[in-house]
This record gives structure tokens, sequence and C-alpha cells, in this order.
């Protein structure tokens, strides 16, 4: 089931990382982030899952 919540939250994260307008990728991070989290996802989880985007 963690995986599934993690493949969701994957997609939903890069879909609003495009979304974004700003240029700077802390922004964009922290914007991103707080969107996610605001969706329900557990704030550790959507950081790793961010750190695991930034590496790709």
């Amino acid at each position: 089931m963690r995986q599934n919540i993690g493949l969701s939250l994957k997609k939903l994260l890069a879909k609003k990382w495009a979304s974004l307008a700003s240029d700077d990728a802390y922004v964009r991070k922290n914007k991103a982030a707080q969107y996610a989290i605001g969706k329900g996802y557990e704030a550790e989880l959507v950081w790793q899952t961010l750190a695991d985007l930034d590496t790709q």
C-alpha cells in the first residue's frame, strides 16, 4: 500500500513542480511540499520523495 502512495505522491509532486513558475528551486520545492502536505500526505514522505525527484 505504501508503494502505491509513493507512486501517486511522486506523480502529484512532478505535476505540481512543472506547474510552478518560480526559477528558484528552493521556492518550488517548498511550494510543492506544502501542496502535497495540504493534500494529506505525511511530511516526511513528501520530503523524501522530493529528495528522490531532485536526484533524478
